[in-house]
């Protein structure tokens, strides 16, 4: 495994690819992970810890660890048995987390999918720019490895077509189209033709809950992503529209708070900030504002 090493072990490597973000949904750019300003708390903070991260390696070098496991040139068939058997909670009863692709047992840092295929062990793997996805298929000695590297909503659909197709069955019923985003075509429309354009086309389709849904946190993380590109006017529309839907959620109003503060309405700010440390007063930054 000549092109498996620790993070920060091996400088220059030309071919080590770094992962990639979508910067901001409402324009779907994308933007490097060392670039990015919202997983800086990950990247500088975390980069110590090696193990459940910080481990760089490739499909080729992945595949040869599953065939060492095969071999016993890692581990005993012993302590590989024990690795491989599903841990007992107190009660006695085995623990059975499941997931994303379907029942499974857990082992010593295995999960162990239960079907009629044969032994299986699997796992998978997420940091902000990185998805990765490991089958190991002991019955029938067939590993399946994706490895992604920029954030995409679709890898684990992925994932389980290429099992489908590998293995020539349908374990995994891939899901009917869902309801659509409401507030993310309205947040482009907001950037792109304006506010009466957008707020035609929520009005338009805001009772439609049969094709759309609207969450706020979507909404108001829009909202703060046109804030943050300093679309002032797009941004307060967006965040007053949170308030307005969400009246209840003193985060909506921290939010609307935050950007009227920044285009200078200060009298405004303060009275969004205030209502929203009355909800909730453990808004630390919101009473920080209050105090200055």
């Amino acid at each position: 495994m000549k092109d498996s090493y620790l993070l920060g072990n091996r400088q220059g490597d030309s071919n080590r690819v770094t992962g990639y973000l979508v910067r901001h949904h409402y324009l779907g750019d994308m933007e490097s992970i060392s670039q990015s300003k919202k997983v800086r708390r990950w990247s500088y903070n975390l980069r110590d810890l090696y193990g459940p991260t910080n481990i760089v390696s490739t499909t080729t070098d992945l595949l040869k660890f599953a065939q060492a496991l095969d071999r016993y040139k890692l581990l005993d068939k012993k302590l590989l048995s024990q690795a491989f058997t599903s841990c007992r909670l107190n009660d006695g009863a085995e623990a059975m987390p499941g997931g994303e692709f379907g029942p499974a047992g857990y082992g010593m840092g295995w999960f162990l999918p239960v079907n009629n295929l044969g032994k299986m062990v699997m796992h998978t793997g997420r940091e902000p720019g990185f998805f990765t996805f490991f089958w190991h298929d002991i019955t029938h000695h067939r590993t399946l490895i994706l490895l992604d590297n920029a954030e995409s909503s679709g890898f684990g659909s992925a994932c389980k077509e290429v099992f489908n197709i590998v293995y020539n069955v349908s374990n995994f019923k891939l899901a009917p189209p869902g309801k659509q985003s409401l507030f993310l075509p309205y947040a482009r429309i907001l950037f792109k033709e304006g506010p009466d354009a957008a707020a035609t086309f929520y009005n338009r389709l805001k009772m439609d809950t049969l094709h759309y849904f609207a969450d706020e946190r979507e909404l108001n993380e829009l909202g703060l992503e046109l804030l943050d590109d300093h679309r002032d006017l797009e941004a307060l529309e967006a965040l007053k529209l949170c308030t307005l839907l969400y009246p209840q959620s003193w985060n909506t109003y921290d939010s609307y708070g935050k950007a009227l503060q920044q285009i200078g309405k200060k009298k405004e700010a303060i009275e969004m900030y205030r209502k929203s440390v009355e909800m909730f007063p453990g808004n630390l930054p919101g009473k920080k504002f209050l105090m200055n």
